[in-house]
């Protein structure tokens, strides 16, 4: 959903007449259509994201439930190692089996965006080399996977993580820059971010393939402070980019599809 709505932004599509600059004390942020301030389109919006909260309130139940997790302050006590304050737990236990449930559901989303960054400083202490330990195996596993199915000797992703302190939590973007280049991945860093500037830049004259690639870095950086957006099975996000990308440029320009009436 993301990577559509900056696609849409980046395009600079004609129906969009004006925009409105968003801007916090006096920084600017960046500019925004007015219509999205329109009530015909914030009431649907809205709407959308109080089903789309409830939905996943109802999934952190369900997945709880399902792990025969009674207590979920256990949960966070023990495998996330918070502290909870007494005054805090009293208030949560005061309400009924419902409001309970809902308001964990609610602190549980609200703990699942804030713990990655605790979660990184954990990692950053734990592992004992700052050099790095598999170089982009852990970052672009699915490649290394495809290695494996081709008779390679790679190791399985859960081998990898037993260098890790906890596996299963979210460690920011650089967790997973971390665990590959160490301190090194600060000058590889700075290359990526040169790069998502020359995409930029690009996208903003009208680049149709910078615009999609541009989209992808986006999501990637807004994401960064608490999920990966590189790893796993988003890798399958910059293959489609790849793919189009490549068709963008060798698909013949001569190439005519003609509809016939029936």
């Amino acid at each position: 959903a993301g990577m559509y709505i900056i696609t849409f932004l980046a395009s600079d599509v004609k129906i969009i007449k004006s925009y409105k600059t968003i801007k916090f004390v006096s920084l600017k942020l960046f500019n925004t259509p007015s219509f999205l301030f329109q009530k015909k389109v914030l009431i649907p919006v809205s709407i959308v994201l109080i089903v789309v909260l409830g939905f996943f309130t109802k999934v952190v139940n369900n997945r709880l439930s399902a792990f025969g997790y009674k207590d979920t302050f256990f949960v966070w006590e023990i495998y996330h190692q918070s502290k909870i304050d007494k005054n805090f737990r009293k208030e949560v236990y005061s309400y009924d089996s419902l409001e309970r449930n809902k308001a964990i559901a609610m602190y549980s989303i609200k703990h699942y965006f804030a713990h990655s960054v605790v979660e990184y400083t954990r990692l950053v202490g734990h592992l004992d080399k700052v050099s790095g330990y598999y170089y982009g195996m852990n970052e672009l596993y699915p490649y290394f996977k495809l290695l494996k199915f081709m008779g390679f000797s790679v190791p399985s992703f859960g081998e990898l993580n037993k260098i890790l302190h906890k596996e299963g939590v979210y460690t920011t973007f650089w967790g997973s820059f971390y665990i590959d280049f160490g301190v090194f991945g600060i000058f590889i860093s700075f290359f990526l971010g040169r790069y998502s500037k020359i995409k930029y830049l690009n996208s903003k004259i009208g680049s149709a393939t910078d615009i999609i690639i541009y989209s992808f870095l986006v999501v990637v950086i807004l994401g960064s402070f608490f999920h990966n957006f590189v790893q796993g099975g988003n890798v399958y996000f910059i293959n489609s980019i790849m793919v189009f990308v490549f068709l963008c440029k060798y698909w013949p320009s001569k190439l005519v599809f003609k509809s016939h009436d029936n």
